[in-house]
C-alpha cells in the first residue's frame, strides 16, 4: 500500500547545506514541479563561498520519489549542471553532473546527499525544510 502523491502542483522549497571538502556553505532555492508518477523536475542554483573560492552551480535535476505508506520516503536522482567558479579574480565555467539520494518527510523535513562528477563539487550534505506554497 502506498500514499498517492499530490497532483502536478508547483511547490517551492529552500535548503541550506554544508559542502565538503572545500568548507563552503550552499544555499538552494529550487522550484519543484511534481508529476503524477512521482518524479520531480528540480532546477536550482547552489552558491558556495569558502577557501578563497566562490562557486555558483546552475543545476537541472530530476528526482524520483519512492512512495510508501510511511511518513518518510526515499528519493533518488541526478542531472547536469554548469559550475561557475571564481578563484583569485579568475572566473571559469565548467560542466558537471550530480547524483543525489535522500529522505523526505511528508511534513516537509528532508535530508539529502549529493555527489558530483566531472567539475561539480564532490560531496554535499543537506538538511532542509520544504515550504509548500499552494
Amino acid at each position: 500500500m502506498y500514499r498517492p502523491l499530490p497532483s502536478a502542483k508547483p511547490s517551492a522549497r529552500t535548503q541550506v547545506a554544508r559542502s565538503t571538502p572545500n568548507s563552503s556553505i550552499s544555499v538552494r532555492t529550487p522550484t519543484r514541479l511534481r508529476s503524477l508518477i512521482g518524479s520531480a523536475f528540480r532546477p536550482s542554483i547552489d552558491l558556495g563561498v569558502g577557501d578563497d573560492t566562490t562557486t555558483a552551480a546552475l543545476n537541472v535535476e530530476f528526482a524520483f520519489h519512492f512512495r510508501s505508506a510511511q511518513a518518510w520516503n526515499v528519493f533518488a536522482g541526478g542531472g547536469p549542471g554548469l559550475n561557475i567558479i571564481k578563484t583569485g579574480g579568475e572566473t571559469n565555467a565548467q560542466p558537471g553532473l550530480n547524483l543525489l539520494l535522500g529522505l523526505a518527510h511528508e511534513d516537509g523535513l528532508f535530508v539529502e546527499v549529493k555527489a558530483g562528477v566531472l567539475d561539480s563539487p564532490r560531496l554535499r550534505l543537506g538538511v532542509g525544510y520544504q515550504f509548500r506554497f499552494r
